[in-house]
């Protein structure tokens, strides 16, 4: 006998639609039908008992989750896409989740990171000398006369320490 599998695996469920295989989906509905009307009323449509017997039956896991994402199947009978969009959005919120605490685990919290890495010095260099290279765009007077009055200035010691 095989290993059960998941809802999600066994009916093919991504984020996509359109993947969901619809024959089994079907399938799992259809015996569902077929069990109630065995069973009489005694049993809810989603009680745990009728869903446990659905996963036996196509040997699917019978853990909270899955019984959960089997109730989506067969919670509403009549509309085979609201059960599909509903399988769907469960998807996406479970793969959500993971990648949420994915991210959290990844990343160190702030105490942690503030541990393994001590703050750096600061080092500061002073240039003495700078070289540089003025291309002139507009060749008038004002220009000249502020590159001369203000740009050619030597630095004093009270402004190259700020």
């Amino acid at each position: 006998m095989s290993t059960p599998q998941s809802v999600f695996d066994f009916l093919n469920i991504s984020s996509s639609f359109a993947s969901i295989n619809k024959t089994r989906l079907q399938e799992i509905r259809s015996s569902h039908q077929v069990f109630l009307s065995q069973t009489g009323s005694s049993a809810t449509p989603t009680s745990e008992q009728v869903l446990r017997h659905l996963a036996t039956q196509y040997n699917l896991l019978d853990d909270a989750t899955n019984i959960d994402q089997l109730k989506l199947c067969v919670q509403n009978p009549t509309n085979l896409d609201l059960a599909c969009h509903e399988l769907v959005s469960a998807f996406n919120r479970m793969q959500f989740t993971r990648n949420s605490e994915k991210r959290r685990q990844a990343l160190p919290s702030n105490s942690i990171r503030e541990q393994a890495m001590p703050p750096k010095p600061t080092v500061v260099d002073y240039v003495r000398e700078v070289v540089c290279r003025i291309d002139v765009k507009q060749d008038q007077p004002v220009v000249h006369d502020f590159i001369h009055r203000f740009l050619f200035q030597p630095l004093t010691e009270s402004r190259v320490f700020r």
